[in-house]
């Protein structure tokens, strides 16, 4: 399994950077893209990689909010073929909380036919890829979640995200967008779905906010930490989980956390 990151806050010389998160994934003979950032800055990411985004066979939107869906046009445009799963409600309007009003956070309008997949609490992908919603709430939810309200301008319950889960020659890898419903709570999920925690965790942890800059309080950052040691996981993680986070994170589980950035290719 291999990794490759087209979209993140960060990146390597050379390439560009946003807020978002786009990842590209090799899985045996399978091509997939989980998010497509915010723009069509992960095609241009993904051209100077050497990677053909018209031979991705499978995509997968972790939920909707702009920042991981909003280069999903120019994805369509890009792929004529790949199926494009996503949890009922990903397309629904979504709004954040900022400083002067609300802003406008929604996946912008896809017309992509019966290329849209609507996924259950479990969507099997095949070739051990397996997609999971229905994450209970628990008392790790990030507390920046309130910021972010539905269609109703209520608060989201965020039944629109959804995880992949990849299990391969004994291998597990979590691959989640923004872990909206808490990392221990998927943690837990992903255990009930296959027996085991995954061994590797990918993606963002909502750690941090973007408009304020500022993070979660130590103290449930130090709680995060303990529930990822207690899963015996390596993370690789970025986005929005926010500088802050991730140095306490690597601070306190040494050799465990590794910061993604936008031209990396890592070996999972």
């Amino acid at each position: 399994m291999q990794l490759s990151v087209l979209a993140e806050n960060t990146a390597r010389p050379g390439f560009e950077a946003e807020h978002g998160l786009s990842l590209y994934l090799r899985v045996g003979r399978r091509r997939l893209l989980v998010d497509a950032g915010g723009s069509a800055l992960f095609a241009r990411n993904a051209q100077k990689l050497g990677i053909d985004l018209a031979a991705v066979d499978t995509a997968v939107l972790t939920h909707g909010h702009r920042d991981h869906g909003g280069g999903l046009p120019t994805f369509l445009a890009l792929n004529q073929s790949a199926p494009i799963y996503l949890r009922p409600g990903a397309l629904d309007p979504h709004f954040s909380r900022r400083l002067h009003g609300l802003g406008d956070i929604s996946v912008p309008p896809l017309t992509a036919g019966d290329r849209l997949v609507y996924t259950g609490s479990t969507h099997p992908l095949g070739d051990g890829l397996l997609l999971f919603a229905g994450v209970p709430r628990d008392a790790l939810l990030p507390t920046y979640n309130r910021l972010l309200l539905n269609g109703r301008r209520q608060p989201d319950a965020f039944a629109h995200e959804q995880h992949l889960l990849i299990e391969r020659g004994g291998r597990r890898v979590l691959v989640c967008g923004c872990g909206h419903t808490g990392i221990a709570a998927i943690l837990r999920r992903c255990r009930l779905l296959c027996g085991h925690y995954p061994q590797v965790v990918v993606g963002g942890l909502h750690l941090s906010d973007p408009h304020t800059h500022t993070s979660e309080e130590p103290g449930r950052i130090a709680a995060v930490a303990h529930a990822v040691k207690q899963a015996g996981c390596t993370l690789y993680t970025g986005h929005c989980t926010g500088p802050v986070a991730l140095a306490q994170l690597q601070h306190l589980l040494p050799g465990r956390v590794f910061p993604i950035t936008v031209g990396q290719h890592i070996d999972l």
